[in-house]
């Protein structure tokens, strides 16, 4: 390989390490471990209008379930962390229309769901998930389904599992250029 080859390498997998390992490993020390604290959300208890079950379009659809309550304007969403952490089945069945149930969640993702600034509204309609907070805590009348302790767990597995599969790629991306250099002087070997 050549000198300006080799900066090129060094350079893509410095790229790579540097946003599927270095960066996932950064966020999952300083915000990974700054966990949802029960004291920064409140908590809204009514009585519930709907529950649904939906999916996300594309390749890969993930499970979101979606809970209106009569007093309260915003659709609650649960999804990604949240939804992992929580028995579907359980869920979709003690909610039903009329039981009383209490929500944890964000009073910023209230706010930014009801906020009618220009910028907030364009966003809110490209990115539906702003319109709808989600649900860090969930109980119903009898029994909690969400608590924020095991959404904190979930989220912790989730971003230790960006980390392993950051580091799976980019060692993969070595391979394959180590393979190619390889294969480069193999066939420089033959014809000299």
């Amino acid at each position: 390989m050549k000198k300006s080859e080799i900066y090129i390498v060094v350079s893509v997998v410095f790229a790579f390490t540097f946003f599927f390992v270095i960066i996932p490993y950064w966020n999952y020390q300083h915000e990974g471990n700054n966990s949802i604290d029960p004291s920064e959300l409140v908590e809204i208890q009514s009585a519930i209008e709907t529950v649904r079950k939906t999916t996300t379009g594309g390749k890969h659809p993930s499970p979101i379930i979606y809970v209106t309550l009569n007093d309260y304007s915003p659709t609650f969403r649960i999804a990604n962390s949240s939804y992992r952490a929580v028995d579907e089945v359980d869920v979709l069945t003690q909610l039903k229309k009329g039981t009383i149930v209490s929500i944890l969640t964000r009073q910023s993702e209230i706010d930014r769901s009801k906020s009618h600034s220009i910028i907030d509204k364009a966003l809110n309609g490209i990115l539906k998930w702003r319109r709808q907070p989600l649900i860090y805590g969930l109980t119903s009348e009898t029994t909690s389904l969400l608590s924020v302790e095991q959404y904190n767990e979930q989220q912790k597995d989730f971003n230790s599992g960006n980390i392993k599969w950051g580091i799976i790629l980019v060692l993969f991306i070595i391979g394959r250029l180590f393979w190619a250099a390889y294969e480069d002087r193999k066939q420089e070997r033959t014809t000299t």
